[in-house]
């Protein structure tokens, strides 16, 4: 438990110093390896098996069907496509918002890669309906957490990686959890809109208008609804299905949507290389941090302290969803999932938790962070394009947050809204 302690403090006095989180990992477990009279040749090991796995090769195919889609330039198709089921709700603009991010979700994977992409479209469309840009900045960005959990969520996958657990089944136990989070938020705007005096505002479609609407933008839903119809059906896995993505993408975005050039496929490729290098980096330099804790005993000494304090599942629950919450606030998604799922997820075994269940929860609280102030990511991107002061949005933020933390509360309470669809695949 000592070694545990020192690794966080370490870790964060590194990010505070301003060090890279994945040279901090790496030169702390490396550390640790050389110190504590192990052979050297460890180190390499062990950052080779961190990212030796043949499920790891859903996480660039991931990024890069979602990018490639989103060089499709899809985005007004799916804001109009939003529009048809809730534009003529009050509020529609702000409803449209957020269904919009359900349906964007399915493509990108991404919270922050949401921000960018929706908030310098919907800002200007909420300020025209006379939303304050401040409370306009706020939906967004909580809008965008949604993002990273409806699949393809790419914290999902790395989730599955770390652990061992099915990813299929992690992608399938998340997507529930997903539309919880998006309908609370609706829920929200509506109970906001009279203390907050927002606008009673309505979006309408003109009906000619409606086929070609509904044509390009099943196009772009299609991709999520293959891939995880092929999970669930049994005809790929996780991996399998995300390279049937790539393919799809390109398909449509060179020969349906005809909005893709060739230069946009090499800077899709360029990107995708980019991004997934860092977590392939970020999943090595975490393996060296397992394995030492894993040598050192910190799973097992983590287990026996909890368990005389409680073997109540709830309890296990609290503890890791605080710890993640705490974590998610300043740490990325990605590197608090590497520290946290391998120690927590052991213990949720052993009373009983479902791993499926454990794993949709974590990923939830750790997108939570996401928005939770002093240093939610997703708040900080959605400040900058929206041009406006961190503090002053911050005030539209709390009934989103509260929001959320209720779907986490409903999630542990109700097990089913996470195993449904992972039972109904046969993952359980």
């Amino acid at each position: 438990m000592v070694i545990a302690g020192l690794i966080f403090i370490l870790l964060l006095a590194s990010i505070l110093g301003g060090v890279p989180v994945v040279i901090g990992l790496g030169l702390i477990g490396s550390f640790w390896i050389l110190i504590s009279g192990n052979n050297p040749l460890a180190i390499i090991s062990a950052y080779y098996e961190g990212i030796n796995s043949f499920v790891q090769l859903a996480v660039p195919f991931f990024i890069l069907a979602g990018d490639l889609m989103s060089k499709a330039r899809i985005t007004e198709k799916l804001i109009n496509f939003s529009k048809l089921f809730v534009g003529r709700i009050r509020g529609g603009m702000a409803h449209t918002t957020i269904l919009t991010s359900m349906f964007f979700a399915g493509l990108t994977g991404a919270g922050v890669s949401d921000v960018s992409a929706l908030g310098p479209i919907f800002v200007p469309a909420l300020e025209k309906e006379h939303y304050t840009r401040e409370w306009s900045s706020a939906l967004i960005a909580c809008s965008a957490i949604i993002g990273p959990t409806i699949p393809p969520s790419i914290i999902a996958v790395l989730y599955g990686s770390v652990t061992q657990t099915s990813i299929g089944g992690m992608l399938l136990a998340c997507f529930l959890p997903g539309v919880l989070l998006g309908l609370a938020f609706m829920v929200t705007v509506r109970l906001m809109r009279n203390r907050h005096h927002l606008p009673d505002d309505r979006e309408y479609i003109k009906r000619h208008e409606v086929p070609g609407i509904v044509r390009n933008s099943l196009i772009a839903l299609l991709m999520p609804v293959i891939m995880l119809g092929g999970i669930i059906c049994g005809l790929f896995t996780a991996t399998e299905a995300a390279a049937v993505g790539v393919f799809y993408a390109l398909f449509a975005g060179l020969f349906i949507l005809r909005a893709i050039k060739v230069r946009d496929v090499l800077d899709s490729l360029g990107a995708t290389a980019i991004t997934a290098a860092d977590m392939y980096l970020l999943m090595a330099s975490g393996a060296i941090i397992t394995w030492m804790m894993a040598r050192t005993g910190v799973p097992a000494q983590l287990t026996e302290l909890l368990m005389g304090i409680s073997s109540s599942p709830n309890f296990i629950f609290a503890v890791a969803v605080l710890l993640i919450l705490f974590l998610g606030m300043f740490m990325d998604n990605a590197v608090a999932m590497i520290l946290v799922a391998p120690i927590m997820t052991p213990i949720a075994r052993t009373v009983g938790i479902p791993e499926l269940q454990f794993g949709a929860v974590m990923v939830v609280a750790l997108n939570i962070g996401l928005i939770t102030p002093p240093f939610g990511m997703c708040l900080f991107a959605s400040a900058q394009v929206s041009k406006v002061k961190f503090e002053k949005m911050l005030p539209y933020v709390w009934p989103f947050l509260t929001a959320a933390l209720v779907v986490l509360v409903i999630m542990i309470l109700f097990p089913e809204i996470c195993l449904f669809l992972p039972r109904i695949g046969g993952f359980l």
